[in-house]
């Protein structure tokens, strides 16, 4: 499959947010349960399984959190399962499932195959499964559910286009970005990113260098210094724990940064220090997604994306002028409109109410 996402180890601050859904019943052959009648999570077990560490101050911890407040809220029991190795996915969510959980959750795609093997256990089959994942289940007991990242980049394109117009940089202007792995989403996400930044300045660069890990500070320093050294006038890193080496390095250089996943805005010295945000965190997504399970409008099979119309995903411009903000309110609202179609790839809405993912326009 070409998209397999989202290995995606990002510092991140997650944002949350509550919908009420509903819907006809209808019945699961997997589990014979009325989809349609609304479930109660209060005094269950919700386990949630992680790659990174929960505390990594970022976008994993970012996750925890939300779901830390709405466990609170809908008076579950959150249990986290951590740094879960890839290669031994399968045994962490088999031990999940044997705590009889209502819910299992699984935080991205590169623990899919752990998380598929237990979600195709006729021994597992009463527990409900979500994964952040942005195409549809391949199990069919399954749900996925993604933010809409080629959206959200296309906007920080254009806040990055903002920005270093802002700072004289209209002609030639140089955006780095210091990547992790060369994998698919990678490269289309900042695709996605190019197309912003050149729909406002054709003659700006874009160039990427892949460091072949998310985690690595060192790499990620390196190729942060690089970059600063040959003179990019903004930067960016799609990068996980190595995040904070590549931030350090522009903030000590004076060269703005984007932040990727978070709102990176508003961070009081002397913590970080970013000049904008490009936001596809996947959290947004867990409150409407658990109040669908409750409500029965949720069922198996489903694939739902949280797109721009979801706060907590998009880009902003740190202390934006109200022009800079009018610009970006606009080109939100063309790309919700359809007057603006992301070329590096998208999400189709379905009749039925989920989404189907759309290859790149030609």
């Amino acid at each position: 499959m070409k998209r397999s996402r989202r290995c995606r180890l990002i510092a991140a601050v997650a944002l949350t947010a509550a919908f009420t859904l509903a819907m006809p019943t209808l019945v699961t052959a997997s589990t014979g349960e009325s989809v349609g009648a609304k479930r109660s999570l209060k005094n269950k077990k919700v386990a949630v399984l992680i790659a990174g560490d929960r505390n990594d101050g970022g976008f994993y911890e970012g996750q925890v959190t939300a779901l830390e407040k709405l466990a609170k809220k809908l008076k579950f029991d959150l249990v986290v399962i951590d740094k879960v190795g890839i290669g031994t996915s399968t045994e962490s969510f088999e031990n999940a499932a044997r705590q009889n959980p209502a819910i299992i959750f699984s935080t991205g795609s590169e623990l899919l195959d752990g998380f598929n093997a237990v979600c195709e256990n006729p021994q597992y089959k009463d527990i409900f499964y979500m994964s952040q994942a942005a195409f549809p289940p391949v199990c069919k007991n399954a749900v996925h559910f993604s933010a809409d990242d080629y959206q959200s980049h296309y906007l920080g394109g254009v806040a990055a286009a903002l920005i270093l117009e802002a700072a004289g940089k209209e002609q030639g202007a140089t955006l780095g970005v210091v990547a992790g792995p060369e994998l698919s989403f990678v490269v289309d996400d900042n695709k996605a990113l190019e197309e912003g930044l050149k729909s406002r300045l054709p003659d700006a660069q874009l160039d990427i260098t892949f460091t072949g890990d998310f985690e690595n500070a060192a790499l990620a320093q390196e190729a942060t210094e690089a970059f600063i050294n040959q003179g990019a006038d903004l930067l960016y890193p799609y990068l996980g724990g190595a995040v904070i080496a590549a931030v350090q390095a522009a903030n000590a250089a004076d060269v703005p940064i984007l932040a990727v996943a978070i709102d990176g805005c508003g961070i009081p010295a002397p913590g970080p220090q970013f000049a904008g945000s490009i936001l596809f965190n996947p959290a947004p997504g867990f409150a409407p997604m658990l109040k669908g399970y409750q409500s029965g409008k949720l069922k198996v099979g489903d694939f739902k994306v949280f797109g721009l119309e979801t706060k907590g995903v998009g880009a902003n411009i740190c202390n934006a002028t109200p022009e800079q903000q009018k610009i970006l309110d606009e080109t939100k609202q063309n790309i919700l409109d359809g007057d603006i179609e992301v070329k590096a790839g998208g999400f189709v809405k379905k009749k039925d109410g989920n989404y189907r993912a759309r290859g790149p326009i030609e």
